[in-house]
């Protein structure tokens, strides 16, 4: 339950392996995964002007997190549909990526929040 500060790529890592794990609880695989949403900080973000602003995007968690994301799903020839949303902030300060994934099961429709 420990998060890992300031290593986007290691939480992504870790929370992917959280999801195949709850996954195969409920009788499923990551084969079954039909989208997948992830959540990255935003670098930072400065005003110019009173009404114009900068944003920094922090290019690093992007790459690191896109990079667990192939290791995870690519490289076993699983191709699905995923979204990188950038957002201002977590809950807890430590926190680089939220993941959310989608899946088909034989059973029903099911989706796995997994935050660390």
């Amino acid at each position: 339950n420990r998060i890992l500060a300031n290593s986007a790529y290691q939480q992504t890592v870790v929370i992917f392996k959280r999801i195949a794990s709850a996954l195969e609880t409920l009788g499923s695989q990551l084969t079954d995964v039909v989208r997948v949403r992830m959540f990255g900080m935003i670098g930072s973000v400065e005003i110019v002007k009173s009404n114009i602003y900068f944003i920094r995007i922090n290019i690093n968690d992007q790459d690191d997190v896109c990079r667990a994301f192939k290791e995870t799903f690519h490289v076993y020839g699983i191709r699905i549909p995923a979204t990188l949303v950038q957002v201002n902030a977590f809950v807890h300060s430590d926190m680089r990526v939220e993941i959310e994934v989608d899946a088909i099961t034989s059973k029903s429709e099911t989706t796995i929040s997994n935050v660390i």
